[in-house]
């Protein structure tokens, strides 16, 4: 199946945290139903655009942004890969130190555990 809305990713560099949020959310529940929605968020530059908003100041930003590279990253070593080149294991982390959000701490916990998984990393 082919991932419906690259608008998904192009609402991640929107100025609006609302699409910002929304096309987070979106890229989380597909890449958490369809395998090949992955790796084509990951074609789309959808990485790169995820991990810039982990210090987004809007907690909603912040909870489907790492919603969304849990979900990304998650069986996927490219993707893996990719979230460590472009610093999403130190941006990970440093917002787990920032956040009192549970929701996101838990999100943030599962994808620095899924990124864990990979020997190169």
């Amino acid at each position: 199946t082919l991932f419906r809305s690259p608008r998904a990713v192009q609402f991640l560099a929107a100025k609006d945290e609302k699409y910002q949020t929304s096309g987070a959310s979106f890229i989380q529940h597909t890449c958490f139903q369809e395998e090949e929605a992955k790796n084509q968020v990951r074609q789309m530059s959808g990485i790169e655009k995820l991990i810039p908003l982990l210090r987004s100041s809007n907690q909603n930003v912040q909870l489907a942004s790492a919603g969304a590279l849990r979900n990304l990253v998650f069986k996927n070593k490219p993707n893996k890969l990719e979230t460590s080149q472009y610093g999403g294991i130190r941006e990970s982390v440093s917002l787990l130190q920032r956040t009192t959000n549970p929701e996101t701490q838990k999100q943030l916990t599962g994808l620095v555990w899924n990124l864990s998984s990979t020997d190169e990393l």
